[in-house]
């Protein structure tokens, strides 16, 4: 029989048992058409998730040959895998829009996300995988009857999509 070896290795898996996410949502909103064509518009948000995505660490045992092992031997590893969690984002969005010239025009628009992580967390962080602080779109635009083209310019702040809670 093998000899159980007390040695820890790392490493990173899926996760066949991950839930569906599921989300109960608050959207409320003004919009002003103050022009043809054009637009002012606010809008506040909530969302209450359940099952997101995350990630975290699991400890497993392998039985693993090699050469430091010819007899082989159960080495326990801790890897870091996706998990279900809880967490919420609340924020608010701004959006403009206005025709210039016959088909010329602008679009812009805003928003603002705190999003956190509210269940299962191994340390103080809190951070919300794939969630942006900041993110504004800023467009000009041709429309016609038969064409249509557009020029954008997209921003959006840093967001967690590191592979575990210690991996920035």
């Amino acid at each position: 029989p093998p000899a159980t070896v007390v040695e820890i290795g790392s490493g990173s898996g899926g996760n066949p048992d991950l839930e569906p996410i599921r989300s109960a949502n608050f959207d409320a909103g003004l919009e002003w058409y103050f022009a043809t064509n054009s637009l002012l518009g606010v809008g506040l948000f909530y969302m209450d998730l359940d099952n997101y995505v995350s990630f975290g660490t699991e400890g497993r045992t392998f039985f693993t040959y090699g050469t430091n092992y010819p007899d082989g031997a159960d080495i326990q590893y801790d890897l870091s895998v996706p998990v279900n969690a809880q967490g919420r984002v609340q924020g608010a969005e701004l959006n403009y829009q206005q025709a210039i010239y016959d088909n010329f025009g602008f679009a812009a628009n805003y928003t603002y996300a705190d999003g956190k992580q509210t269940s299962q967390l191994t340390s103080d962080d809190d951070r919300l995988v794939g969630t942006s602080e900041n993110t504004y779109n800023l467009s000009a635009y041709l429309e016609t009857s038969s064409f249509h083209a557009r020029v954008t310019y997209t921003y959006r702040s840093e967001f967690f999509s590191g592979l575990d809670r210690q991996t920035a």
